[in-house]
């Protein structure tokens, strides 16, 4: 029973312990939020040209074995 209370009492601190984090992280000199590169940008914006080809692609060969059916 004593192992149950300190594993229940364990369980709680460490909880504690991560609210207390959450509540007031450790500010590293250096840990800050960094900008998103505008490199991202260019990158969603060829993915998203890209899954566009795709679906015209793919809407092209379902028509086309539509039509050959």
């Amino acid at each position: 029973m004593r192992f149950l209370f300190s594993l229940i009492g364990l369980q709680t601190s460490k909880a504690l312990q991560n609210y207390e984090f959450l509540r007031f992280p450790i500010k590293a000199p250096g840990f800050k939020k960094r900008r998103k590169h505008k490199a991202n940008v260019l990158y969603k914006i060829m993915l998203f040209i890209k899954n566009v080809f795709l679906l015209r692609n793919l809407h092209k060969r379902s028509f086309f074995t539509i039509l050959a059916a």
